[in-house]
């Protein structure tokens, strides 16, 4: 089985029982988190690998760890992939889990990327008119990035909106050279 088909399924099985316990930004959120530390930590990494510990006993120490930070549904996840050795399912099954979560909730996630600082005034009117856009609630992130010398850019999942001073330019210079 393809490993994106089986981290989907994992995640509709994740989301499902997610709803069902009123618990779908909190699992999200754990995922998160336990993919971050899979990632980044070598040591965790070890002991999600290691065939030492039964994985009743890995979801325990990770809810022990963790403390608040882990939702149960998240550790017993872990522990699942953790006794079929299948770790490197988790990152992937969180990216889809985060999908399906914005599907749920009716939400967008979009990164946006500005030269200076956006003041909040600003961030609130642009929130709103990608909500209105979109139909959908917007989870806005904003990165500032001086190399794009002014404007504004959006990612809206596979969609980018390129409002840059940079870009435009670019554009510019695209046109001089071909004329």
């Amino acid at each position: 089985m393809k490993l994106n088909r089986k981290a989907k399924q994992y995640a509709a099985a994740l989301i499902n029982v997610a709803q069902h316990y009123n618990a779908v930004v909190e699992v999200g959120e754990s995922l998160g988190i336990v993919s971050r530390l899979i990632k980044t930590d070598g040591a965790f990494r070890a002991f999600f690998h290691t065939g030492k510990i039964s994985p009743k006993d890995k979801t325990q120490i990770l809810l022990a760890i963790l403390k608040k930070k882990c939702h149960p549904i998240a550790a017993e996840f872990f522990g699942v992939l953790a006794g079929k050795r299948e770790w490197h399912l988790f990152p992937r099954t969180a990216i889809v889990y985060r999908g399906k979560q914005n599907e749920v909730l009716n939400l967008v996630s979009v990164n946006a990327y500005s030269a200076l600082e956006l003041e909040e005034d600003i961030r609130i009117r642009i929130r709103e008119s990608l909500e209105q856009v979109t139909g959908k609630k917007a989870d806005l992130q904003v990165t500032v990035d001086p190399g794009l010398l002014g404007g504004i850019k959006f990612r809206i999942g596979n969609i980018v909106i390129d409002g840059s001073l940079q870009h435009r330019l670019k554009q510019l210079r695209q046109e001089l050279l071909h004329t």
